[in-house]
């Protein structure tokens, strides 16, 4: 908690009031010991307000993992489109190949760009796999923390180097 007057948060940047006193909304400039004339205490927060807001809507709320029937889409599907999303971004360098070999069976794609794209489809397959086989949130939050070698590439950002 930031500065409060009794149980009452102050607001940086906000004007407030106190015994029929408005205080201007630039109070954060005054010094510590203003603040406490003016009747203000510094509480800090509890270690248990800090979150990470990926997977937790506040310190004591986790996020969704799965799809509810309400319609609202769990972190699995979130993070499954966006692996596609990535995979789509890393191919997009190399489809004039396939679109070149398409239009002109002649021109064969190279074998360097044909196993990137191959390596990009499988990585994104199994960070699909791996997102779906989370069973709770502990799990699922490893796919983003455990570092897979001694690069720190965590499973979850774990594509093939682009060419």
């Amino acid at each position: 908690m930031p500065w409060k007057l009794k149980d009452r948060i102050i607001k940086e940047g906000r004007a407030w009031s106190s015994d029929d006193i408005q205080h201007p909304s630039n109070w954060t400039r005054w010094s510590d010991a203003e603040k406490k004339e003016h009747g203000l205490v510094w509480e800090d927060p509890p270690a248990s307000a800090f979150f990470d807001n990926r997977f937790y809507w506040n310190a004591d709320t986790e996020r969704r993992l799965t799809d509810s029937s309400d319609g609202t889409i769990g972190l699995k599907t979130q993070y499954i489109n966006k692996a596609k999303q990535t995979a789509n971004s890393l191919l997009q360098s190399s489809d004039w190949y396939v679109t070149r070999k398409m239009e002109d069976s002649t021109k064969a794609i190279p074998s360097k760009i044909t196993k990137y794209r191959s390596d990009v489809r499988t990585s994104c397959a199994t960070i699909e796999t791996q997102i779906s086989a989370a069973n709770n949130m502990a799990t699922f939050i490893k796919l983003f923390d455990s570092a897979l070698d001694s690069s720190g590439t965590t499973t979850i950002n774990n594509w093939p180097e682009q060419i």
